[in-house]
């Protein structure tokens, strides 16, 4: 990545986990307003994950405010390598054009993935308020960070079921609303993949 890219390892590692932290913030913030607008319609309240969710942003920014720091002089693995991530961690953090641009688009993937469920409910006529989408999403997101199994097969899949608990859809409902989801993506990713694969070989000048 570094002789391709020019883009040290350290620096991606350290910007794939500012981003990690964010993507928890604005789900978590995002499922809170969720829950906030459908207790305030009548709807369920479920303390319990409301307080997870709070949990999840309280940590984050916890993290973002944190100063890491490791002696720089470790020559040792993996010392010497967490210097580095603490190092390229701090540069990132005191960047804060960078740091505005990643928080407006983990905002905008948040508000994509919700547009993605609105249509999904829609498309297999679930009806679901758009409080009640809110939170589906937010809670979606987060769970696509357990990497237990690809793509978190299974985890989501999961969540999805719980939710109907709070939301008022079935588990039929979940299965169907997620099945379409990943049906959609697979078939974005068949399309789209092999000229982003060709597009990619010709930035790199690879030789078919």
């Amino acid at each position: 990545m570094n002789h391709v890219h020019g883009f040290p390892l350290t620096e991606f590692v350290s910007t794939l986990s500012i981003m990690y932290v964010m993507h928890s913030v604005v789900n978590g913030l995002l499922a809170l307003l969720g829950m906030g607008l459908v207790a305030l319609k009548g709807g369920p309240a479920n303390p319990a994950l409301a307080g997870f969710f709070a949990l999840i942003v309280v940590a984050g920014m916890v993290v973002m405010l944190i100063d890491f720091r490791i002696d720089a002089g470790h020559a040792r693995f993996p010392l010497r390598q967490l210097a580095r991530f603490t190092r390229a961690w701090r540069a990132m953090r005191s960047n804060r054009q960078l740091l505005l641009r990643l928080w407006l688009l983990m905002l905008l993937m948040a508000f994509v993935t919700v547009w993605q469920c609105r249509a999904a409910f829609d498309a297999v006529a679930v009806p679901l308020a758009w409080e009640g989408v809110f939170v589906y999403a937010a809670a979606k997101n987060l769970a696509t960070l357990i990497g237990l199994t690809p793509g978190a097969l299974g985890i989501v899949e999961v969540v999805s079921i719980y939710l109907g608990n709070v939301l008022g859809y079935t588990t039929a409902d979940a299965l169907s609303v997620q099945g379409l989801i990943r049906a959609v993506a697979i078939i974005v990713l068949l399309v789209t993949g092999p000229f982003a694969l060709m597009y990619l070989k010709r930035r790199l000048g690879v030789k078919p």
